[in-house]
């Protein structure tokens, strides 16, 4: 098993940090898309059993999905989003309900920790990422300096979320986030993440042809979610733009930023393998009732 060192790599009360997401299931997991482009949805109800995700309530919010999106708009405002824009990125805007029945799948990380890091850790990945640290020597030494984060995990993290931008996924973002926001069972959680990739538009930090991803809205080479790039994304290169999709020097600073504030600490590792006796006893804590 693994075990974090203490103080070290990120925070541990935090529920949206690297680690999390990548030894535990996810949303946000890169799923690439079958050939030909995302399948329709199956019209079958969710495994969750969700009233939401039932086919009665999927068609149902389908249906109502131009209302939902225009109920947005008040929340879009107060954000800075002009008019103009929310019309044109919400007009004609159809929900994506193949996602549906990824909404509620198990992703990949139904093996044991180091099966699936077996999996990921190849001779070919691991050349890879070589030679992106080699062509990008500058823009990692910098990061270094900056958030004294190790040039080695960023590295990592980019051959782990996309195999270095070959597999970050070619949804839209802003059709997948706005889906999520009015069908399904995580409505909350993701009209943030429509609300989020909306400011990105208007910022104009990406091009809205660049900004795709996975089913559940993550993009780029180390695949941030909308809300997670509005805390941590840099324009890393100076050129006005905070582009973790084209640019690697924002790329790099910005996952190096996200690391440094989720808790890294410069020198420790992020992780370490133990092995318990086997007489241990693991305790949970409790919660007494008033």
């Amino acid at each position: 098993m693994l075990a974090t060192t203490a103080g070290a790599g990120m925070a541990q009360d935090s529920s949206d940090n690297w680690l999390t997401r990548w030894l535990q299931p996810s949303g946000s997991a890169p799923v690439p898309a079958p050939a030909g482009g995302p399948r329709e949805w199956s019209g079958l109800p969710g495994a969750s059993g969700h009233p939401l995700m039932t086919v009665d309530a999927i068609r149902a919010a389908a249906a109502d999905f131009g209302n939902c999106l225009e109920a947005l708009w008040p929340q879009a405002e107060r954000r800075g989003i002009s008019r103009p824009v929310f019309e044109r990125y919400t007009a004609g805007l159809t929900p994506d309900l193949g996602i549906m029945d990824l909404l509620d799948a198990q992703p990949e990380f139904n093996k044991s920790t180091w099966d699936y890091l077996d999996l990921l850790v190849s001779d070919d990945r691991i050349a890879k990422g070589r030679e992106r640290l080699s062509q990008n020597a500058a823009a990692f030494a910098a990061a270094e300096r900056t958030y004294g984060v190790d040039r080695h995990i960023v590295a990592a993290i980019w051959g782990v979320e996309s195999n270095y931008g070959t597999m970050g996924g070619d949804r839209s973002v802003l059709r997948s986030t706005a889906t999520l926001a009015c069908v399904g069972r995580r409505r909350d959680y993701f009209r943030e993440e429509f609300l989020s990739a909306l400011e990105i538009l208007q910022r104009g930090d990406i091009a809205p042809e660049r900004l795709v991803g996975s089913w559940a809205g993550a993009f780029g080479p180390t695949q941030f979610m909308p809300t997670s790039f509005r805390r941590f994304a840099i324009d890393f290169d100076g050129d006005g733009r905070r582009d973790v999709v084209d640019s690697v020097a924002d790329m790099i600073g910005s996952t190096a930023n996200n690391l440094k504030i989720d808790g890294w600490v410069s020198g420790q590792s992020w992780g370490y393998e133990v092995v318990l006796p086997q007489t241990s006893i693991i305790c949970w804590p409790t919660v007494r009732a008033r």
